[in-house]
């Protein structure tokens, strides 16, 4: 694998593009550019979007990654990858396997929920907490230190531990 990244992270607006690129500059990926940032609005736009990203980052080889960050809202994790499973059919490619360097994160209800969580609030996943923009930043910010240390504040929201384990996960199985 090149030792340089190249990462594309797939999300829904502009709170989930503070959020993800401020992570990725955080953990430290020896990233080969900039994250592409591709903000797809609506979570069935993101969907429908997925085949062709998996496409691209097929066809770019081991240095490409794809992230795919989506709000669950009432949905689970489980349904998220069933709809790209579907849309990958639909295309006609091959299934995802654990050699595609794909991760699918997703947030319950929002990742608003994830950011307030961050900033030191007590959240409850079946509620909104609207935060905005520039607050998707320090939340991106504040996670990718949790992360890198392997710790989280007492009582985090269900889908952002799930997400923290699945990053940790997948980049010793990628070797980024």
């Amino acid at each position: 694998m090149s030792n340089r990244t190249e990462v594309i992270v797939l999300c829904e607006d502009a709170l989930h593009r503070s959020f993800a690129t401020s992570f990725l500059k955080r953990v430290g990926l020896p990233l080969r550019m900039p994250p592409t940032v591709l903000m797809q609005g609506r979570r069935n736009n993101l969907l429908d979007a997925t085949p062709k990203w998996i496409k691209a980052v097929r066809t770019r080889g081991g240095g490409a990654h794809l992230i795919i960050l989506v709000d669950l809202d009432t949905a689970d994790l489980g349904y998220i990858d069933r709809e790209i499973a579907d849309r990958i059919v639909v295309s006609e490619m091959p299934a995802l396997t654990p050699l595609d360097n794909v991760l699918v994160v997703g947030a319950k209800r929002e990742v608003d929920t994830w950011a307030t969580f961050l900033f030191g609030k007590a959240v409850d996943e079946d509620e909104k907490f609207p935060v905005h923009d520039a607050e998707g930043k320090e939340g991106g910010i504040a996670l990718a230190g949790h992360c890198q240390a392997r710790t989280l504040p007492d009582g985090p929201p269900p889908s952002l531990s799930a997400a923290c384990g699945s990053w940790r996960a997948y980049r010793v199985a990628k070797g980024i």
